[in-house]
Order: C-alpha cells, then sequence, then structure tokens
C-alpha cells in the first residue's frame, strides 16, 4: 500500500482566474479528477494568490502537482509543506473552496506578518497548520453560491 501524503503549495493566480466563472470551472474539474483519482484536499483563493492542499497516495499527488506546476491559470507556483500522513485532513472533500475574503484577518495574521492573505507568508508548518484551521470553513459551494 502506497503511503499518503499531504501538499501544500501556493502560486500567484493569472487574471483568467480572478473571475468566479474560471473558479467554478476549475473547482468542478479538480473535483471530477480527484474523485477519480483518490485525492482529497481543499484550496483558498482570492483575487491575486492561491492556496492548495492535496492528499492521496505519493504517487498521484507527486504527478499532480507536476501538472498543476504547468498549468497557465496560475503562476509563480511555490511548495510549501511536502509530509507523510498518517490520516487525511479533507477526506470529505474532493476539493473544498473556501475564498480567502472568509478567512478572517486575525486568523491570518496568526500564519502570516500580515493580515491579508498572503500565502508566500507561510512557512511550510504555517502553511499545514493554516489549511487544518480553515478547512472548517470549507464547503463544495462555488464562489458567489
Amino acid at each position: 500500500m502506497e503511503p499518503i501524503v499531504s501538499l501544500i503549495y501556493c502560486s500567484e493566480a493569472s487574471e483568467a482566474l480572478q473571475r468566479e466563472a474560471a473558479v467554478t470551472a476549475l473547482l468542478e474539474q479538480a473535483r471530477t479528477n480527484n474523485r477519480a483519482s483518490g485525492v482529497s484536499g481543499v484550496i483558498c483563493i482570492d483575487r491575486s494568490h492561491v492556496l492548495q492542499c492535496i492528499e492521496g497516495g505519493r504517487g498521484v499527488i507527486n504527478a499532480l502537482y507536476r501538472r498543476l506546476v504547468a498549468d497557465d491559470r496560475h503562476r509563480n507556483v511555490t511548495l510549501l509543506d511536502y509530509r507523510y500522513v498518517a490520516r487525511r485532513s479533507f477526506r470529505s472533500w474532493s476539493m473544498g473552496y473556501v475564498a480567502a475574503g472568509r478567512v478572517s484577518r486575525d486568523v491570518n495574521l496568526m500564519y502570516s506578518a500580515e493580515h491579508d492573505f498572503n500565502p508566500f507568508q507561510f512557512s511550510g508548518e504555517g502553511a499545514f497548520l493554516f489549511v487544518q484551521e480553515v478547512g472548517g470553513l470549507a464547503g463544495d459551494d462555488a464562489p458567489g453560491a
């Protein structure tokens, strides 16, 4: 049996990903593909940044990350955390969604030097703890829903 890993990355959202319809399409595509591949996770998006945690078998997650790095819907993809985990944190979602605007300024400040959502300021451990914290806000809703 392959070990389960958790991978967290951040990136800069492209202009296309700043539209609600694009985020909705991304979520639909991710959920379909992730269900078929046994991947779970959560994504937090604002107009400038993406923070995503994906969980699953090591080989599947490594291959998915290579595809994500090449995706033109975002740029400056930066690996923040990669770890083996005993259990999934987001097993209920093929891809849970949190609009960054739903995260309080105090929670952002707890894990970075700013009140505003900027995952490039998170350490690896900070990113891991942040997604654990905001995972409770995640759902299957799409932007504007």
